[in-house]
């Protein structure tokens, strides 16, 4: 029914049609505790048709926890949303009170680029957050397509510790993500201390772009359903 899976999710899976992508604050000292408890209370129930796997990873502030859902299309998710979801949250929040839940955004995955078979193992993943003005479907895949054109390069040059990005744009056509991997969050801070003029003007400075938020976590748990 349910697997332990990699702590580190795997957005090019290849079943996956969309991605929910959710954070919650806890207070400080229950990343842990939350993330084990939302994986305890998918174990006490049968797997929701369409769900292929859930993610936690721990935000680097001490008190957000990132969800990374994967689910086989966007309806999945909306007929899990009624009763069924509150148990679920209603499981967790009786092992972990106090949890504030943020915006979850869906998306599909987009473009990712091309891991190296001996990569070394990752140790920090970074969320890109865009926020696009305006809900045009078209706008989220032009910008990383222009984050891909600026490398100069058929996928973006590889950072010093940069192992992969993920990107994924949003089905109501605000947002786009970039979940990328690295081998460490140090590795990360010294590439934004001097990022690469052309890729820092195309993710800044694209039509329709009202805001970009970074963040860096630690993959901790991942759950996924059995197919056995």
């Amino acid at each position: 029914m349910w697997t332990d899976d990699e702590p580190v999710p795997d957005p090019r899976r290849a079943a996956a049609g969309v991605a929910l992508i959710g954070e919650w604050e806890v207070r400080p000292g229950d990343q842990r505790r939350a993330a084990d408890a939302v994986l305890a209370a998918w174990r006490e129930t049968a797997p929701p048709v369409g769900l292929l796997s859930h993610h936690c990873l721990l935000g680097e502030d001490g008190v957000t926890v990132l969800h990374y859902q994967q689910w086989t299309r966007p309806g999945a998710p909306r007929a899990f949303a009624g009763g069924a979801r509150r148990r679920w949250l209603d499981a967790v929040r009786a092992r972990v009170p106090g949890i504030d839940h943020r915006r979850v955004t869906a998306c599909h995955g987009y473009r990712s680029t091309v891991r190296a078979p001996a990569a070394p193992a990752t140790g920090c993943l970074v969320t890109v957050t865009v926020d696009f003005a305006g809900t045009d479907p078209y706008r989220a895949r032009e910008w990383v397509d222009g984050v891909f054109a600026a490398a100069g390069t058929p996928e973006p040059g590889a950072a010093s510790g940069l192992i992969a990005a993920h990107f994924h744009t949003g089905l109501d056509g605000t947002r786009a993500v970039n979940l990328a991997e690295w081998t460490t969050a140090a590795a990360h801070r010294a590439a934004a201390r001097t990022p690469a003029p052309r890729l820092r003007a195309a993710a800044d400075g694209a039509p329709g772009v009202a805001g970009i938020a970074v963040a860096r976590f630690t993959p901790y748990r991942g759950i996924s359903v059995s197919t056995r």
